[in-house]
């Protein structure tokens, strides 16, 4: 080592900064380095990239700022430890390896925000990949350092990432998401459209359904097949009489969509209420924060007949399935 000090690359990191240069070779290029400084070493864990609004030229480049400390803020809440912002680096052309004027005051930017100062990397193809690393600190001085690369040269406790279960309470951990399954109505239908047809969707095709609902008509534009209704309205079909459903009743629908409460009771996202409606369980959310592409209220019809479970929503009437309606919000959700 040239001193005491030493900068660790994970090989992510690395790799990271090949594949930029790489990308862009007739140009300048460059990113930020995160991670965390430890006992006079410099480990960078993750690499970003410069950023859509970055400038590019074969003398001269500048970062995206705002892209950078949003992606930073991004990347980081999945490391345990954290992250850092602790240096940058960028490509110079041809064999230069020192840092310009404009290079100082970026330089000494970044060299503000610690007590340790920062890392600061230049890049060079001379033709082949160089690079040279170096501590900043103020007043603005340089220190050359070296440089290593491997993940096992680090702390494991740095490079240990966040589970499922440190985002999520553990009630909400359902079973992995299953597409939502259309089940048929259980009310007389018109003789089914060729498959041809149903490949454009069941709105609009059916004989005598008329598209008067706005909301009906993005549904059928976006909306995937799998949980469009098999009929041209968006008012429930009927369900079975009752003497086709199990006795088992109310409380034993209640047993089988626990999956259901639990996410409820977990979720912040929506107010609700259940009440029984007959033979049925009617679950009814309203929407609690500001989020304009949340629907603002849902309503879940679960029931019964002789086929098994089934839930009833605007759209349709469905074979029930675990964590139905935790699957269906984020379906709308991603439409909207």
């Amino acid at each position: 080592m040239r001193s005491d000090s030493a900068v660790i690359l994970s090989l992510q990191a690395y790799l990271g900064i090949v594949a930029e240069t790489y990308e862009r070779v007739g140009t300048e290029t460059g990113g930020m380095l995160l991670g965390h400084y430890r006992s006079g070493k410099w480990y960078v864990i993750e690499v970003l990239d410069p950023g859509p609004k970055s400038t590019f030229s074969p003398s001269f480049f500048e970062y995206d700022e705002s892209y950078a400390t949003h992606l930073s803020n991004k990347t980081a809440r999945f490391y345990k430890q954290g992250l850092q912002l602790i240096g940058l680096w960028h490509r110079h052309p041809g064999s230069y390896s020192q840092f310009s004027s404009t290079d100082d005051g970026t330089n000494a930017k970044f060299a503000e925000l610690r007590a340790e100062g920062a890392i600061s990397m230049l890049v060079n193809l001379d033709p082949h990949f160089r690079l040279t690393a170096f501590r900043v600190t103020l007043p603005l001085e340089y220190q050359r350092v070296d440089y290593a690369i491997g993940n096992e040269l680090f702390p494991p406790e740095l490079l240990a990432k966040k589970g499922l279960d440190e985002f999520l309470p553990a009630r909400t951990r359902l079973s992995q998401p299953t597409r939502l399954v259309e089940k048929t109505p259980t009310v007389s239908t018109p003789s089914m459209p060729s498959s041809k047809a149903k490949r454009k969707g069941f709105f609009g095709i059916l004989p005598g359904k008329k598209r008067d609902n706005a909301n009906k008509r993005i549904l059928d534009k976006h909306l995937p097949a799998q949980i469009q209704p098999t009929l041209g309205s968006s008012s429930p079909p009927e369900r079975e009489t009752q003497s086709q459903a199990p006795s088992s009743g109310v409380g034993s629908i209640l047993d089988q969509i626990s999956v259901e409460i639990d996410y409820l009771d977990a979720q912040l996202d929506y107010s609700y209420s259940l009440k029984a409606d007959g033979a049925d369980i009617v679950a009814t959310l309203d929407y609690a924060r500001e989020m304009p592409y949340y629907p603002p209220r849902l309503q879940f019809i679960f029931g019964a007949d002789s086929r098994g479970l089934y839930v009833k929503t605007s759209q349709g009437m469905f074979q029930y399935q675990a964590g139905f309606i935790r699957q269906y919000i984020n379906e709308m959700v991603r439409l909207a």
